[in-house]
């Protein structure tokens, strides 16, 4: 039995991509002075501001992140929760389960990003980008998870949308479920214990 479940943010408990994708688009334009297809650029979704902006080819990458995080601003009000994410937290609580989160957010990202939203109090332990030496897809995050929870592997679940996440619940060797309704389509080649269309399947398992 799962006591720990932990999160991911961006396309698993926050619909971001209407605005995480174009802002990164445009700075990626300004910087690169390539027009990359925002199809392309989901492909990095889950991947921490610096690690997105080195795939993308460009060298100041802590000018790339500042920049983007910068145009995000003109499409933060795109942001959203996903429908059945706050009944499923407050029946998670309820169990008495612990609740946490490890992002491929800078902890001044998750700060602006997600705090407003008004769901952090859920959370017992939060892992971001600034809390671990490597990131997602390595096991690092999930690592630091541990040794901050105290939890066991076998009491953890990894709840993300990306390949990134499973791979680093993989690599840490905990349980992981892939999260359909943050996706576009299944990706069959991606490796996860349990695939969930809704959020409310997380209680049947």
């Amino acid at each position: 039995m799962y006591t720990h479940y932990v999160f991911d943010i961006d396309g698993t408990l926050l619909d971001s991509a209407a605005a995480a994708l174009p802002s990164l688009q445009r700075a990626a334009r300004e910087l690169s002075g390539k027009e990359y297809p925002l199809d392309y650029l989901y492909g990095l979704f889950g991947l921490s501001a610096e690690d997105t902006m080195a795939q993308l080819g460009i060298e100041d990458v802590k000018a790339g992140r500042e920049r983007w995080i910068r145009y995000i601003a003109d499409y933060r009000h795109l942001m959203k929760l996903y429908d059945g994410i706050v009944p499923l937290l407050e029946a998670l609580k309820a169990r008495g389960s612990r609740l946490g989160i490890i992002t491929s957010k800078f902890y001044d990202e998750y700060e602006r990003d997600f705090i407003p939203i008004g769901i952090s109090h859920f959370f017992d332990t939060v892992i971001t980008a600034s809390d671990s030496a490597t990131h997602k897809p390595q096991p690092g995050p999930m690592l630091a998870y541990l040794e901050k929870s105290g939890a066991r592997r076998s009491e953890v679940i990894y709840i993300g949308d990306s390949v990134f996440d499973m791979d680093c619940g993989k690599n840490a060797g905990v349980a992981r479920a892939l999260a359909l309704w943050g996706r576009r389509s299944d990706d069959p080649a991606i490796e996860a214990d349990f695939r969930l269309d809704t959020p409310a399947e997380l209680l049947e398992l």
